[in-house]
């Protein structure tokens, strides 16, 4: 820093190890705290808490080592961690799914002794996110238990993470969290609606639309995340028309879609391997979206995808790209465009405007002989 002409600043230390963390880069991180400690700067428990944070982005364990230097005050600073601290080591332990340090780290914070004031809500919802990955509904329950006691506010936020266990486990129990929610508050918001949408899902339960169209209902705009969850329920049952409406009713509300979305229409047709397939590429052409590997999937799991897949490749719609780690990876058409040089898209004409000129396909990772599929 000091060769480059830069000065050193509380804020500008922090700035940098937030890229570090951005980047997982623990050496670097390391660096520029040595750094700051020799040129010196006034190392304070924000400093630290940064420096946590790059180690729990990388999932490392050196940061059980960290929180402890900090609690005996190794390097003489007085400095102690505070409850963020802690949640930055809790985040980690996400990262590297501990849940034994996870539960230590818990009890401290729970420990009349401790000199902080207990767990707070950011505690809370990292450990039910950690319960989530592990399906652990009996801790999860315990945790709730445990708030509903203290002076922890139990917001919907709060009610989600709990709910997201339940769901994550396949646990029947969410349908009545969820009412209970609705029934006694705080209402649920658009990720509580996502959260049961996915369980719905997970059973196959025709209630995924009735839900769909209750948070519509009571004003909750639906997200990307919702759209593709009742997707992939309309594929599920063979609904063409259904996905046909959404697809339609996602982009009248101003949004995106993504690769799940195209994929879960792809789903949807792939059966039939009708001529839809075809406008789906052009459409995720348009949308400058590469298909994945779980489009391949999907398509090579029915004969009739495997020919609209080679019907693809052979016109140029999409082309395997032999160096899958190369920048040109994923390219696309420019919006609005086929192969072609057509605009036959999903549920409607050329958009206005758009050039008529024909482009360049798709470029995809290699997958192997799909033409043979």
């Amino acid at each position: 820093m000091r060769e480059r002409g830069l000065k050193l600043t509380k804020s500008l230390v922090i700035v940098m190890l937030d890229v570090c963390a951005s980047r997982q880069d623990k050496a670097k991180a390391f660096a520029l705290m040595n750094e700051a400690k020799l040129s010196g700067l006034r190392l304070e428990i924000q400093l630290y808490n940064s420096l946590l944070n790059v180690l729990a982005e990388a999932g490392d364990a050196q940061i059980f080592d960290e929180l402890k230097k900090l609690k005996i005050d190794k390097e003489g600073l007085g400095l102690k961690p505070n409850i963020e601290s802690y949640n930055l080591v809790l985040k980690g332990c996400l990262k590297m799914r501990d849940v034994e340090n996870a539960l230590v780290i818990y009890r401290e914070l729970c420990d009349p002794q401790s000199p902080l004031a207990g767990p707070n809500a950011i505690t809370y919802s990292t450990l039910f996110d950690l319960c989530a990955l592990e399906k652990d509904v009996a801790t999860a329950t315990m945790l709730m238990d445990a708030i509903k006691g203290s002076h922890v506010p139990v917001t919907i936020h709060t009610h989600c993470r709990y709910l997201n266990v339940f769901v994550a486990a396949g646990d029947a129990k969410a349908v009545q969290l969820f009412d209970e929610i609705k029934r006694n508050g705080p209402a649920p918001d658009l990720d509580a609606y996502n959260i049961i949408l996915r369980y719905y899902l997970s059973k196959k339960s025709p209630t995924t639309l009735t839900a769909f169209e209750e948070m519509k209902s009571n004003g909750i705009e639906p997200d990307i995340d919702t759209f593709n969850v009742a997707l992939d329920y309309a594929a599920m049952t063979s609904d063409h028309n259904r996905s046909l409406r959404l697809f339609e009713e996602l982009k009248t509300r101003g949004l995106s879609p993504d690769i799940e979305t195209f994929n879960s229409l792809i789903k949807c047709f792939a059966q039939s391997g009708s001529a839809m397939v075809h406008k789906i590429f052009e459409e995720m052409a348009e949308s400058k979206i590469a298909p994945d590997h779980i489009t391949f999937s999907i398509l090579m799991q029915h004969k009739a995808g495997c020919v609209s897949l080679s019907t693809a490749l052979d016109q140029q719609l999409v082309q395997v790209d032999p160096h899958p780690n190369s920048p040109k990876q994923g390219a696309a058409l420019p919006a609005g465009a086929s192969s072609s040089g057509g605009y036959n898209r999903i549920g409607g004409g050329r958009p206005a405007g758009s050039p008529s000129a024909a482009s360049s396909p798709l470029t995809l990772p290699a997958i192997g002989n799909t033409r043979n599929g």
